[in-house]
């Protein structure tokens, strides 16, 4: 699905499943995209993180979750990136 046609919830459950079968391309685009909709999305960037970290980028995938808690310090999804 297109990400403007879901909704943040559906989106997050998009990305894990992406996640789950390391299909680390697909949670990247979907990330981004989710990202341009809506810049401040904690659950985006913790997304993007784990991309990150699953691709040896550690330090800039810690700085990305640090961000994301900050907007969004009750994303139960970004406490379980860090």
């Amino acid at each position: 699905q297109h990400i403007l046609s879901l909704s943040n919830d559906q989106a997050l459950l998009a990305g894990r499943a992406h996640l789950r079968a390391r299909r680390w391309r697909e949670v990247e685009a979907l990330a981004s995209r989710w990202l341009r909709r809506q810049p401040g999305n904690a659950e985006a960037c913790a997304l993007r993180a784990l991309v990150g970290l699953a691709n040896g980028q550690a330090e800039a995938a810690q700085e990305l979750i640090n961000w994301a808690l900050a907007q969004d310090s009750g994303s139960a999804f970004s406490y379980f990136a860090l």
